[in-house]
Order: structure tokens, then sequence, then C-alpha cells
């Protein structure tokens, strides 16, 4: 009897969903200047490190920015705003 609870208990159990992992992530972040004043307005674009595919979007009110839906890979992440020094990192994941 405690052999087919076992068996019932696994079946039951292998039977729950299976979550798939993502191959899509996002790449977001807030721009700020040196005194942490939001700058609204400037330019962020991603560029795929393996690929070269960009994507460009412009800072809201609050410097907030966002690229939902991005391949996993690894990015370079750049900030243009007139009357600042253009910013650049790599090798973000």
């Amino acid at each position: 009897m405690r052999t087919f609870a076992a068996v019932a208990f696994f079946a039951a159990a292998s039977a729950l969903p299976i979550h798939a992992q993502f191959d899509s992530g996002q790449i977001s972040g807030l721009v700020r200047d040196a005194q942490h004043g939001a700058l609204p307005g400037a330019t962020v674009t991603v560029t795929s490190e393996t690929t070269g595919n960009k994507r460009s979007t412009v800072t809201n009110s609050t410097g907030f920015y966002v690229f939902p839906d991005m391949p996993v890979g690894s990015y370079a992440v750049a900030v243009e705003l007139p009357g600042f020094k253009k910013f650049v990192k790599t090798g973000i994941r």
C-alpha cells in the first residue's frame, strides 16, 4: 500500500505545471546628473554586443527609461543629452 501511495504522490506531483525559463529580459534605469537630479529627454541607446542591433528611447520626466523584451545577451548602453558628456557602459547582461 505504501508503494501505491508513493507512486500516486509522484504521479500527482509530476502533473503540476512546469514554467519555462525566459529567453528575454528588460534593461531599464534612471538617468541622473551628478547632483542626482532627473534628466528628462536624454536619448538612451542599447546595442547588442553580439549582433550590433540597436534600439533607442528617450527618458521620461523622471529620467526613467525601459527596453522591454530584450533577447538574452550582452549589451552596451549609451546615454546622450546636449550639454552633457556622452556616457557608455559595456558588458551589460
